[in-house]
């Protein structure tokens, strides 16, 4: 194992542990992450979709308002970096933060009070249906909402919702921000060498099904499944030849 770690080791790659080797030799199904292992885990904004009376800059800015660089979340940071670039927070403009709750898995949302002028402020985003429906909307909008995501889906866009108020009072939601995590250049290629090899990849998120499906489709990979159809597939009896 050592010898081929030193003979490794002249192709470029860094065998941190001995048994790696064996362990990559024996492999014969390869499970990947699709956030920084597929893709770039770079996000950009690709479109702001403003509602009501609001403006691109009125959703940016809550947006960003509701991020924190020192987490360096790459949703927060997107929207810091479309707002730097748009110079929402040029011009003297005072916001103190106040409090902020990170991207939680149960929530699905990440949340900040700030103070801007005297007044406290209170910001969201996150995913759509979450917010919409801590906007108090009824069914039939947040349905009408869905739609349009299921539509950026298929560009394989993620989709989220930013939404504003008083700290004590109701929310608004303020409009609808998509981003756009590219594949690696070298990703279908990597792919393809390893299905060479007898060594199947399977792609693993928790990113929407359409959106999963089109950066899979990018990459040669264009069998995406739930997990809740994998599981009913396994837990259905198997025919046997007689």
């Amino acid at each position: 194992m050592a010898v081929g770690s030193k003979e490794l080791a002249k192709c470029g790659v860094l065998v941190t542990r001995l048994s790696a080797a064996e362990d990559a030799a024996t492999m014969d199904v390869l499970c990947v992450d699709k956030t920084g292992t597929i893709t770039m885990n770079q996000l950009t904004v690709t479109g702001v979709l403003p509602l009501e009376q609001a403006t691109e800059a009125d959703v940016l800015f809550g947006g960003a308002l509701a991020s924190q660089e020192a987490n360096q979340d790459p949703i927060d940071l997107a929207f810091l970096a479309a707002a730097k670039e748009r110079h929402l927070f040029d011009g003297g403009l005072a916001v103190t933060p106040v409090s902020f709750a990170p991207f939680d898995a149960k929530n699905r949302r990440t949340e900040a009070v700030v103070e801007q002028n005297g007044q406290r402020l209170r910001v969201m985003k996150g995913a759509v249906e979450t917010v919409a429906q801590a906007c108090g909307l009824k069914p039939a909008a947040i349905a009408a909402l869905e739609a349009r995501v299921s539509e950026s889906a298929l560009r394989g866009y993620r989709t989220l919702a930013i939404a504003r108020g008083s700290e004590t009072g109701a929310l608004a939601l303020v409009g609808l921000v998509t981003l756009y995590d590219p594949p690696r250049p070298d990703a279908k290629q990597l792919i393809t060498a390893l299905h060479d090899l007898g060594v199947p990849v399977k792609m693993l998120t928790g990113d929407a099904l359409a959106v999963a499906s089109e950066i899979a489709r990018g990459v040669g990979l264009p069998n995406i499944r739930r997990m809740a159809d994998l599981k009913t597939a396994a837990a259905q009896p198997r025919q046997h030849d007689s």
